[in-house]
């Protein structure tokens, strides 16, 4: 008798502590870096609050840190408006020493010191007219003659360019967020960053399917992140402009509809498909080749590569 009492007491006591346990799927969004980003999380119900804000914390703190257009902080802005060395979190510095090594490794395609010229970009948007060559020459002498200094925890930007690092920000903080579900174990989680940047781990171990913007395909991805950079075409009286900046020329007008890569680091493919709207379909699969990376090529008359080999008329 002693025995079954004891068996019950034991059942008992195991029900409630699996039900702790049971697992729901929490969906939210926010505003961040100028855009809405959606949060699917699943994971134990005594722990997912907190899973979620600290999710939320990592992308608000990115997104203050590289704002160009407000003072969180000693922030992008405060290094754009400073003559001098400004000390700034660690997690900055981190951020602008993954830019100047994607600055090297798309041989200056990327840019972080675009800041000038798309605010002027942007301007124009807003009150009409257009970017004459004249004064695309002067910002892209800016560029040239601009470096980024950082000593220690201080930076500081030695000539006339700005920093503006939304080609890079939003992929990089998703890809801390990550680290961050890893880290945490939680595996089934979709993160995404406007149309641009999306990672997510396994659904009930299956894959996620993503929907195409410029296609009816489907994607089925797993534990991946998908990157993508677009014209997203935005018209001064009949000229029409884009947020992609040739930093050579000060150009806007890339050379693709848009390009995609699969991969696994999200700052990785955020930066490479910015970089590679500026250049040669070669280099897009040399960038693929050489980071393990799947791609999709969306040209302007309608032709779609991909890295399967596939071509779309």
């Amino acid at each position: 008798m002693k025995k079954k009492a004891l068996i019950l007491i034991l059942f008992l006591f195991i029900i409630p502590l699996f039900s702790c346990s049971k697992k729901i799927e929490l969906f939210n969004n926010i505003y961040a870096f100028g855009t809405v980003i959606e949060i699917k999380i699943t994971d134990d119900k005594e722990r997912i609050d907190d899973i979620y804000k600290n999710v939320s914390d990592i992308l608000y703190l990115y997104d203050h840190l590289s704002d160009n257009f407000r003072e969180y902080g000693n922030n992008v802005y405060v290094i754009n408006n400073s003559d001098d060395f400004v000390e700034v979190d660690e997690r900055l510095i981190e951020l602008l020493k993954y830019s100047l090594y994607l600055e090297d490794i798309t041989d200056g395609y990327f840019n972080p010191l675009v800041g000038s010229i798309s605010q002027i970009y942007r301007d124009i948007i807003e009150s009409g007219g257009s970017v004459d060559d004249e004064t695309k020459e002067k910002e892209a002498s800016k560029i040239a003659n601009a470096k980024l200094i950082i000593e220690g925890s201080k930076v500081k930007i030695e000539g006339e360019a700005k920093l503006d690092l939304g080609a890079i920000a939003k992929g990089y903080a998703i890809e801390k967020v990550k680290e961050y579900l890893i880290n945490n174990k939680v595996k089934e989680y979709l993160i995404t960053g406007g149309y641009s940047t999306i990672t997510c781990g396994s659904r009930k171990g299956d894959y996620y399917k993503i929907g195409m913007l410029y296609d009816d395909k489907i994607l089925y991805v797993k534990n991946k992140t998908i990157g993508c950079s677009s014209i997203n075409e935005q018209k001064s009286d009949d000229n029409v402009y884009t947020h992609i900046i040739n930093p050579f020329t000060c150009s806007a007008t890339p050379l693709y509809e848009s390009v995609y890569f699969i991969g696994d680091d999200a700052g990785l493919v955020d930066g490479l498909t910015t970089a590679s709207m500026l250049v040669s379909e070669e280099k897009i699969k040399e960038f693929a080749s050489k980071y393990n990376l799947e791609y999709m090529i969306y040209y302007l008359d309608g032709k779609v590569v991909t890295s399967s080999g596939d071509h779309y008329e």
